[in-house]
């Protein structure tokens, strides 16, 4: 298998900057969303890796992002050599896009490539089902999914009331679809709680430290392209968690948050 190729679609965000309310023109020297997206995939099909990254992270520096624009930079950081920016930006492409089988391939892919002994993840959230059931939707999805059934158990109570309805199937029903809400709940709080902590491995050999100085001995190694959990900053270092429960201090430019 091999990294596919770049998606030209952009996405509805890139079209609404072109559209400006009366006296707001844009600055002189101001391109477009969709102009720098053009020019990345251009270079990108030309084999210039290095210039179209330089397009494509001008696009989330102006406050725009795509699954399509993290999608495309992920693949132009594998092309130039640089594994963990690419794991990174695949990462925030599944973020916006969970489902997408392209996006999920190549991720895979290039994970597979992270040297070093595969740290298995520990914990409820690691189980399949649940692992499967929080990465195949966004935030927002599971956020509308629990206020619908939310909804509908206002609806189901109000119905019972009216009626004087003792249906213990139906209540059953209500108690069920509660648990599941609570359950949706947490699933929302675990993956929100990571999008805000979870960090790649960006450079080729990152050495976590007892301390957040350079003389603090050395603790573990991280290679490039692996995940940890950001807990907590201090200045220039990360206090990072691996997936083993192992925790030491890294320098921030050695790590960056998904």
């Amino acid at each position: 298998m091999r990294i596919g190729g770049i998606l030209f679609g952009t996405a509805v965000v890139f079209a609404a900057v072109c559209c400006f309310a009366g006296e707001n023109e844009p600055a002189a020297g101001y391109v477009s969303p969709e102009r720098l997206f053009s020019r990345g995939n251009d270079h990108y099909e030309k084999a210039e890796y290095g210039k179209a990254i330089d397009e494509y992270e001008k696009i989330p520096a102006l406050g725009y992002e795509s699954a399509s624009l993290y999608y495309n930079m992920a693949g132009a950081y594998f092309k130039a050599g640089r594994l963990g920016k690419a794991i990174l930006n695949y990462a925030r492409a599944k973020r916006i896009m969970p489902r997408d089988a392209d996006i999920t391939a190549n991720d895979k892919f290039a994970r597979a490539m992270v040297k070093g002994e595969v740290i298995p993840e520990k914990g409820i959230w690691t189980w399949r089902p649940v692992r499967i059931y929080s990465r195949s939707f966004t935030v927002d999805e599971l956020t509308w999914l629990s206020s619908g059934l939310y909804v509908l158990i206002i609806v189901l109570l109000f119905i019972a009331v009216i009626r004087s309805d003792t249906n213990w199937y139906r209540l059953t029903g209500i108690v069920l679809l509660f648990v599941f809400i609570l359950f949706n709940s947490a699933v929302i709080w675990h993956k929100a709680g990571s999008m805000r902590r979870d960090g790649i491995t960006v450079v080729p050999r990152a050495e976590a430290l007892f301390g957040p100085f350079d003389s603090a001995t050395k603790f573990f190694t991280l290679n490039e392209g692996m995940r940890v959990t950001v807990i907590k900053a201090k200045d220039d270092w990360y206090k990072v968690r691996r997936a083993d429960g192992k925790v030491g201090w890294v320098r921030k430019a050695e790590i960056e948050k998904i």
